[in-house]
């Protein structure tokens, strides 16, 4: 049966999957479907959560936090993998009743405080700090009214648009000229706005434009659902100005890298893969050249690293970015072979076994370890998972 002929039932019935890209995921019922509680790290904030633009406005915050000096705003990143269902695990739920990242633990009082929807992060955040929300009513009406703007703006964007232009199973003209539609009256809204203002909420950074920014900075670049060209995004020169001023801050360099399960919007993991080995090590090779991919090892941290595996015959002279590449070592077949080279160990704060590998004189540590790990295994035509090693105390910021 065509679209076109579908006539809903009196009383709908889920009865089978959605389809589309979140199918396996998408259900008509609350609460937990498995039994799993969450991690607890050793900062005053416990995040969790994943990359994605809702994601990023939390992480960004934090960063920003952290750049001014608030001690109080460290923080554990846990990756929450969305596509797994992750978040309706029993831990998730009873931290978001909603099973939607992020979500976050406030440890750093007597009682542990539970807050969840991103934009109520935001609040708590800079209340608790005193930082990035004006405290003058007029600019504090103007920044939480683009705040909230944004919470119900984008699902249009991404919900609407997003779903319909790149997700669904099948193309619906009408679903994709409406959101397509919307989409742009709203960067629009955004356009004239930022023609009249630095930031959002006025003359200064806030947590309206950390919210806005990871959703419609990202479609300004062309970076969401490679909707770019469609949406004719280049027409909206305040909010690309706007964009890129916001995206040339340290603090949110940082916090768009945490808990990212992929590299930049629209690249495969291979490409993100030799995009950074040229930017970080002046490495420049044909996809040829890739041999596969390891396992993901989620760190302590908050990021997920993906391990990609080349062959170079020659690589010719390495010139690492100072400011990506702390220091590049080689390590010869043999030391890595070496049966005594890996250890394990058992330590009080963790259940998982601590991974430690010897080369030469020096001991490397996960996640270092446990990649080069893995990769050692399989060279030895061993399969191996590693996600379940675990990297030492001092590693877990």
């Amino acid at each position: 049966m065509s679209e076109a002929e579908y006539t809903p039932p009196k009383v709908w019935i889920w009865n089978k999957e959605s389809g589309g890209r979140f199918a396996n995921i998408n259900r008509p019922i609350a609460g937990p479907t498995h039994e799993k509680d969450l991690p607890v790290g050793k900062h005053p904030m416990q995040l969790y959560s994943l990359g994605t633009p809702n994601g990023q406005k939390v992480t960004i915050m934090l960063e920003e936090l952290l750049a001014l000096g608030h001690a109080g705003a460290e923080y554990d990143a846990w990756l929450v993998n969305i596509g797994q269902g992750e978040q309706f695990s029993s831990g998730f739920v009873e931290v978001n009743p909603n099973s939607k990242i992020p979500a976050l633990m406030d440890r750093s009082g007597p009682e542990p405080i539970r807050v969840f929807e991103s934009g109520a992060i935001l609040i708590h955040l800079a209340e608790k700090f005193g930082a990035f929300l004006p405290t003058d009513p007029a600019k504090r009406a103007e920044c939480l009214s683009w705040l909230f703007w944004q919470v119900g703006s984008a699902p249009y964007l991404g919900g609407g648009f997003g779903h319909f232009y790149a997700y669904a199973p099948i193309k619906i003209e009408y679903a994709i000229d409406r959101f397509a539609m919307e989409g742009k009256r709203q960067m629009d809204v955004l356009d004239r706005r930022l023609a009249q203002s630095e930031f959002l909420g006025g003359a200064d950074y806030t947590i309206a434009d950390m919210a806005v920014w990871p959703w419609y900075g990202g479609m300004a670049k062309g970076l969401l659902y490679e909707g770019g060209e469609f949406l004719s995004v280049h027409e909206y020169k305040n909010v690309i100005r706007w964009a890129d001023q916001i995206g040339a801050r340290p603090a949110v360099k940082r916090g768009r890298k945490v808990n990212r399960a992929s590299g930049d919007p629209g690249e495969t993991l291979e490409v993100a893969a030799l995009r950074e080995l040229e930017e970080e090590l002046g490495l420049s090779l044909p996809p040829a050249d890739i041999l596969g991919v390891l396992d993901d090892y989620p760190t302590r941290s908050g990021y997920a690293i993906a391990p990609v595996v080349a062959w170079l015959d020659d690589p010719g002279e390495i010139r690492p970015n100072p400011d990506e590449v702390a220091s590049v070592h080689r390590i010869r077949l043999d030391e890595l072979m070496d049966p005594d080279a890996v250890s394990f160990e058992t330590i009080p704060e963790t259940p998982r076994p601590v991974i430690r590998l010897r080369i030469g004189d020096q001991h490397l540590h996960a996640p270092t370890a446990a990649v080069v790990y893995q990769l050692r295994e399989l060279a030895a035509g061993r399969i191996t998972r590693v996600s379940e090693l675990d990297q030492p105390v001092f590693a877990w910021r």
